[in-house]
């Protein structure tokens, strides 16, 4: 038999080595995506706290100078919010175009893997029927030389 090779194996293992790397730069964006989203969290909850902290105030006990803090203080994590909402959308935007780079990868690779499969398969039959026909002409040959003919 044979030993079964595939001439396509070197594009076959690069297409491999994209496919792990497009994974590897997906979770990268994902990580960074999930990251961007929390830290956007902890800005929304620092607004929250701040607005209800004024509202609790009652406004009697705050000189004007304080409130204007307070809503200076505020309007300056609105811009934050402001900012890192367009940071996350740039982080989702990375992801998305991560994920459809691997999955294109992965589509990429399991063309030329199925080709190969197929091909093997192609090879194994091939090999079986070689060595079939090998027996049947040795079997054939035996019966024509035993001793009962």
């Amino acid at each position: 038999m044979k030993q079964f090779h595939f001439k396509l194996d070197p594009i076959l293992q690069q297409r491999k080595w994209i496919e792990e790397q497009s994974a590897v730069e997906y979770a990268q964006a994902q990580r960074k995506e999930i990251s961007e989203r929390a830290r956007l969290l902890e800005i929304d909850n620092e607004h929250k706290r701040y607005v209800e902290a004024l509202g609790r105030v009652k406004c009697d006990k705050l000189s004007i100078g304080e409130i204007q803090m307070y809503l200076n203080y505020i309007e300056r994590i609105e811009q934050r919010k402001a900012e890192q909402m367009e940071v996350l959308k740039q982080a989702t935007q990375l992801r998305e175009k991560a994920y459809a780079h691997w999955q294109q990868a992965s589509r990429d690779f399991k063309v030329l893997d199925t080709l190969r499969e197929h091909a093997h398969e192609r090879h194994t039959i091939r090999d079986q029927a070689e060595e079939q026909k090998f027996l049947d002409d040795v079997g054939s040959r035996c019966a024509g030389l035993s001793p009962g003919t």
